[in-house]
């Protein structure tokens, strides 16, 4: 618990000290979140031994586009490390008006631990089909050091549409992993969101064809605060 709070308390005084430097610049916005989760799943593996985490993100966006983000978490042990901090650099554009784009770099890091941080590239985007909106990514790993000198792909798609009036959105999501974090892996997930003032509170259900251990079919909750 101590560690949780550690992760907290270190992103809201980020956050209180970015929102001071520019605030008076509306040039840029700042936006973040904290997050309760019933279990930490990254790529349909769960990342805290199926435990509860508490995570938080603060970003800085420039009107440009350019955005830079930093996302915190608990872990269950990774070689020493307890918690996971991972910082990103991108850009988002448009393509005729109704695709999203966004590119950039990502490293993640966990303090403490030994032979742990990597980073990888990433690109994804987004568009309206139907009454929802589709997104496609893809992640490159290249290789190194502290992968056993591998690289990794990652391949995703997801759907997300509101359901009627009724204030509740649903999702579907699909990766496919190859490389030095799984061989052939895939992952999914359902799931559904409501949406009350600055608050997200949701349910998915998430599983991959591992079959056993951190990756076995769960369902997951969630409460997010936006700020």
């Amino acid at each position: 618990m101590k560690k949780i709070t550690t992760t907290l308390a270190v992103f809201m005084v980020s956050t209180i000290a970015v929102d001071t430097a520019f605030a008076q610049d509306s040039d840029f916005t700042i936006s973040g979140d904290v997050t309760g989760i019933s279990d930490y799943r990254f790529r349909g593996v769960s990342m805290t031994n199926k435990d509860p985490a508490v995570q938080g993100t603060l970003s800085v966006e420039h009107k440009s586009g350019l955005y830079v983000t930093a996302w915190g978490t608990n872990i269950s042990d990774f070689n020493g490390a307890k918690t996971e901090f991972d910082f990103m650099a991108g850009y988002v554009f448009s393509l005729n008006n109704n695709i999203s784009v966004d590119v950039g770099v990502m490293e993640y890091t966990y303090p403490g631990g030994t032979g742990t941080n990597y980073f990888e590239a990433y690109a994804s985007a987004s568009m309206p089909v139907g009454m929802g909106e589709l997104s496609v990514g893809f992640n490159y790993t290249p290789s190194q050091n502290n992968l056993g000198n591998s690289d990794n792909i990652y391949f995703t798609t997801g759907y997300s549409m509101p359901l009627a009036n009724t204030g509740l959105t649903a999702n579907a999501h699909f990766g496919y992993e190859d490389g030095a974090f799984g061989d052939k892996k895939t992952d999914w997930s359902l799931g559904v969101s409501y949406d009350y003032e600055q608050f997200t509170i949701g349910v998915d259900y998430i599983d991959t064809n591992l079959g056993s251990g951190n990756g076995v079919a769960t369902g997951v909750g969630y409460i997010s605060f936006a700020f």
